[in-house]
């Protein structure tokens, strides 16, 4: 049985825990991140009071490009590929995070959260990452984690202009 590769990953913000919560509980927001990450069409949906009155049930489908995918995984993969993310916060401190890739032997599990840290909010995950492929699961695990990391670094930089008011 292949072991998930773990994926801990932070970015930190210049504004507090609610500020943060509420630009991750705002459709626009999320859709402007998914356009900053190179996503062809990305599908929003945001329901409050998920877990609890304060929480965040989050959804989006998105159509990715498979630009820049290891040849290993080129027989798994067309020019694109679906991505459902589902996160269900409980509040601004923190919740679960699901990624699947429908059709693929592909899941990301783990929890999200926020902490504030001064005049500073931190975003982090802790999340495992399976790809049910023998021999080369680890390999594409990683890839899929790094791509993870790499689309909370393009959502951080999306996230400063906006809440410093860039939201035109």
């Amino acid at each position: 049985m292949m072991r998930p590769v773990q994926l801990r990953h932070e970015i930190t913000y210049r504004a507090s825990p609610d500020e943060v919560f509420a630009m991750l509980a705002d459709e626009a927001f999320r859709r402007r991140s998914a356009v900053a990450q190179g996503v062809l069409t990305a599908d929003v949906s945001i329901v409050r009071g998920g877990r609890s009155e304060e929480g965040i049930s989050v959804r989006i489908d998105q159509l990715q490009p498979t630009r820049g995918v290891p040849d290993v995984a080129r027989r798994f993969v067309s020019e694109t590929v679906r991505l459902v993310q589902l996160e269900e916060w409980s509040d601004a401190a923190g919740g679960t995070v699901v990624v699947e890739l429908p059709g693929l032997p592909v899941t990301v599990t783990g929890k999200v959260g926020l902490e504030a840290d001064g005049e500073l909010t931190r975003q982090h995950v802790e999340a495992d990452v399976e790809v049910r492929v023998p021999l080369v699961g680890a390999r594409l695990a990683g890839f899929i984690g790094g791509l993870v990391a790499a689309g909370m670094d393009t959502e951080q930089q999306v996230g400063e202009a906006w809440l410093r008011g860039e939201r035109g």
